[in-house]
């Protein structure tokens, strides 16, 4: 377990000036603690660009961020997204390597959450498609992510419990993705209203990103116990089953309305970033992609990381939703 920080004995920089994690202009006051879930399959989490760029991304919060782990049940074998694209093999002892490196304060390892049909509960026609290329439905698909989000929030109140202090904001991340440029650790870790990334995501408004979310402490169990309005549903479920709509159903007052921020970062796939779709600047029209955006993403990991055959190959975007 880590030592714990202070708001009055720990600053932390924003950094919003463009230099790739490099130091920021602004000094801020550190709230007084932040946790950082984790949840879902860990895929490239283990590769270094990808868990480095986040501890980079965390670094100045040391002392006032702890991190927590629900991972899903993958084992390095045989890992397939909804997208149909499968990962390479990687050991545990590398995966365990790497969320070590976060000096985490929980930690789960290949965690289940298997699908149960609640037979109590009338769902839509829509939640009972297909999931993207999956063979599961939409509720199923959702649902395990949702339950897994549950879970990492019950351990981030029990050491609420056992310090006898709540958190300010509990941030929830999935462990594929790596960051471009620095946290704006204001606008993330200091939050007024639930809050999430902007772009990225391809879906009808209203919509949201569910790659990454932010939340005050106040809106937070309302976000990672959402997966109870299946669970105990009796009747006709009275809300969506899409994580892209579902905050828009629960933050509809003034005090808790969504606000988006600007996060620079890749989901990595298998092939490497997936910096085609940090192109999508609005999440729900087209006409909102932005090839320089995608081109700045590209040139970010060819420059640091070698990748995408160097920095004028990068160049090269496509519009892809």
């Amino acid at each position: 377990m880590k030592a714990s920080a202070s708001s009055s004995d720990a600053t932390l920089v924003a950094f919003d000036d463009g230099k790739i994690f490099g130091p920021g202009p602004q000094n801020v006051r550190a709230p007084a603690r932040a946790a950082v879930c984790f949840v879902g399959a860990p895929r490239t989490f283990v590769r270094e660009y990808v868990h480095g760029s986040i501890l980079a991304a965390f670094r100045p919060a040391v002392g006032v961020v702890d991190f927590f782990f629900w991972l899903g049940e993958e084992s390095g074998q045989g890992a397939v997204n909804s997208k149909g694209g499968s990962y390479e093999a990687y050991a545990d002892r590398d995966l365990r390597a790497a969320v070590e490196k976060f000096s985490p304060v929980s930690v789960q390892y290949n965690g289940s959450t298997r699908f149960r049909l609640n037979s109590r509960c009338a769902l839509s026609r829509a939640s009972a498609v297909h999931y993207d290329r999956t063979n599961q439905s939409v509720v199923a698909r959702q649902w395990e992510t949702m339950a897994k989000m549950k879970l990492c929030y019950e351990d981030v109140i029990k050491e609420e419990v056992r310090r006898g202090t709540l958190y300010d904001t509990i941030v929830r991340i999935r462990p594929d993705l790596a960051f471009t440029r620095a946290l704006n650790l204001t606008q993330v870790l200091q939050p007024r209203h639930p809050s999430f990334p902007s772009g990225q995501a391809g879906c009808k408004r209203p919509c949201t990103n569910d790659h990454m979310a932010f939340m005050p402490r106040a809106s937070a169990s309302a976000y990672f116990t959402m997966s109870d309005a299946y669970m105990y549903c009796d009747g006709p479920l009275g809300m969506s089953t899409e994580m892209h709509d579902i905050p828009h159903r629960i933050f509809r007052s003034p005090q808790s309305r969504i606000h988006e921020v600007k996060v620079s970062y890749a989901l990595v796939r298998n092939e490497g970033p997936d910096c085609e779709r940090a192109g999508r600047l609005d999440a729900t029209t087209r006409r909102g992609y932005s090839t320089s955006a995608c081109a700045a993403c590209k040139t970010f990991f060819a420059r640091e990381y070698g990748l995408f055959g160097g920095p004028r190959a990068a160049q090269t975007c496509r519009a892809s939703w």
